[in-house]
């Protein structure tokens, strides 16, 4: 009987003991796996580094500052995933500038004081009660944020230091008469466009790389004037668009349509571009006429130019930092 109850219970004990060998196994591993998936890297620019938990916390940063800024609403926001989408796509466009403008302040030998940051601390709205700084709430938001006192003030002292940056480059900028006519005229051009949208899912996957070719080519021929029927690829452009660089329209686009050389002899440019927001879809932008508005330059308010000068300077900044960066994403994370 003795012998019987401790060979039953014995085996109930093997198995436990199985049991917890075989547990411990499987939460180390995981663990292991949080571990690496935390520390490893999102972006890598110029060698320097965005983790996970950076992503994380830039984040939780991020949504605390909407909730600050549309308060209520931010309920009914959050369900939305195209403003979910445009928050995290802003936190990566974000981490990637400010990476290459503090590198950039950090040539520059630029510096902040640390009255400035103290200051900045003080009069953040995000940690106020009544008008007044609190220092619990101060506490609090960082405790949420998984930041520490120390770490929040090193990522404050390289926003100051970014915003003092462009500051500089703005207060420092100034505008010949001679720039002031040629952007007068680049602000008064105007381009007439037309765009289409080539869905790669019409056509079978391992035909993708096959379709693009054919469009490519496509493109080539009509750019050097021979006639090509599109209805073959089965392209279909939208309505006529007129153009300016003050209008309000996607910003890549833009970009890549007042790039585009000058129609010469009426016949039109083509250019395939990728679709920021849908991987299958490509665009075919066609660039039909350039033309410019009859403008008197005394009519000119010599400020606007100034602003319009100095904003260009930034992103010509921005464009040469980033076109000269390694920028490495992450593959092994999705």
């Amino acid at each position: 009987m003795i012998k019987k109850f401790k060979k039953k219970h014995g085996k109930i004990i093997l198995k436990v003991i199985l049991l917890i060998i075989i547990t411990s196994i499987i939460f180390t591993s995981i663990s292991n796996h949080i571990i690496k998936i935390n520390n490893d890297y999102i972006i890598k620019i110029n060698k320097e580094k965005v983790t996970f938990i950076k992503l994380i916390n830039k984040y939780k940063y991020e949504i605390n500052q909407q909730k600050i800024i549309y308060g209520n609403k931010f309920l009914k926001l959050k369900k939305d995933k195209n403003f979910i989408n445009k928050i995290q796509t802003n936190i990566i466009e974000q981490f990637i500038n400010e990476i290459l403008l503090k590198q950039y302040t950090k040539k520059l030998n630029f510096k902040i004081t640390d009255d400035k940051i103290k200051n900045f601390i003080l009069n953040d709205e995000s940690f106020k009660i009544n008008g007044l700084f609190n220092n619990n709430k101060y506490l609090i938001i960082l405790k949420k944020i998984n930041l520490t006192v120390n770490q929040y003030i090193k990522i404050l002292k390289d926003k100051i230091l970014i915003k003092e940056i462009i500051e500089n480059i703005k207060n420092s900028n100034f505008i010949l008469n001679k720039e002031i006519k040629i952007l007068t005229n680049l602000l008064n051009q105007k381009r007439i466009v037309q765009i289409a949208k080539i869905n790669l899912k019409n056509y079978k996957y391992k035909n993708k790389i096959e379709i693009k070719k054919q469009i490519l080519q496509t493109i080539n021929k009509l750019n050097k004037g021979i006639y090509i029927n599109l209805n073959k690829l089965k392209i279909k452009f939208n309505k006529k668009k007129i153009l300016t660089l003050s209008k309000k329209n996607d910003k890549n686009i833009n970009k890549i349509i007042f790039n585009l050389q000058t129609p010469i002899n009426n016949k039109p440019i083509y250019y395939l571009s990728k679709c920021k927001n849908n991987k299958n879809i490509l665009l075919l932008i066609k660039l039909i006429k350039v033309y410019y508005d009859n403008i008197d330059i005394r009519n000119i308010k010599i400020n606007d130019f100034k602003e319009y000068n100095k904003q260009m300077e930034i992103e010509y900044i921005m464009s040469n930092l980033t076109n000269h960066a390694n920028i490495k994403y992450n593959k092994n994370i999705k």
